[in-house]
């Protein structure tokens, strides 16, 4: 079971949802590894264009890229991540239904996996651009790297051909199951226990 001192010790300026001060002694919530280890990098991304004045210097143009991060997870897991009552906000020290938390808490397989952090409703031109990172999630005891990709077409689609694949060998296993129960029944008549011989 980890505490709010746990979660102190890397971070002593987390407070609680409310503002407070988090007592160290008290159950972190939500509590577990996953949740205290919670990526907390911010990006900003923005184009960078060279304009020409009236003088005919040439001055660089920043414009910020946004990135949405609105419904960037699954619905069903949005129902299922819901607040806890108002009476315990004070003991949250981070916003369940806050999307990329939401995210981070989906479980992956394998240790190298990726993340949705957000999405770009627009199309990026050609041209330079500069990515900001605030450096904030940093464990090195686990010996982890980042990277940051940027994809094309990717939404929050469900691809059931695994879960159709599970079902599929689930039946059939159950019909070698039956097969074998039909069997040992079957046979059951035809065994005397005076034709075991020790060799």
């Amino acid at each position: 079971m980890l505490l709010n001192s746990d979660l102190l010790k890397k971070s002593p300026s987390i407070t609680a949802l409310d503002g407070s001060p988090l007592s160290p002694s008290s159950t972190l919530n939500p509590c577990g590894l996953v949740s205290a280890n919670y990526f907390s990098d911010k990006f900003q991304l923005d184009r960078q264009e060279a304009e020409s004045d009236n003088n005919g210097a040439n001055d660089e143009v920043t414009t910020p890229v946004e990135i949405d991060r609105n419904n960037i997870t699954y619905a069903i897991d949005r129902e299922y991540f819901k607040k806890l009552p108002a009476d315990q906000n004070e003991a949250q020290w981070i916003d369940v239904e806050d999307e990329g938390f939401i995210v981070w808490m989906s479980m992956e397989t394998f240790s190298n996996f990726r993340k949705k952090w957000g999405k770009i409703n627009t199309n990026l031109e050609p041209g330079q651009y500069k990515l900001t990172i605030e450096y904030n999630w940093d464990y090195p005891n686990y010996d982890t790297q980042k990277h940051f990709l940027l994809m094309s077409g990717v939404e929050n689609t469900f691809h059931p051909f695994f879960g159709y694949s599970l079902i599929v060998a689930g039946g059939i296993i159950f019909m070698i199951t039956l097969v074998l129960i039909y069997n040992r029944f079957k046979n059951k008549s035809n065994f005397n226990a005076n034709d075991l011989k020790w060799r």
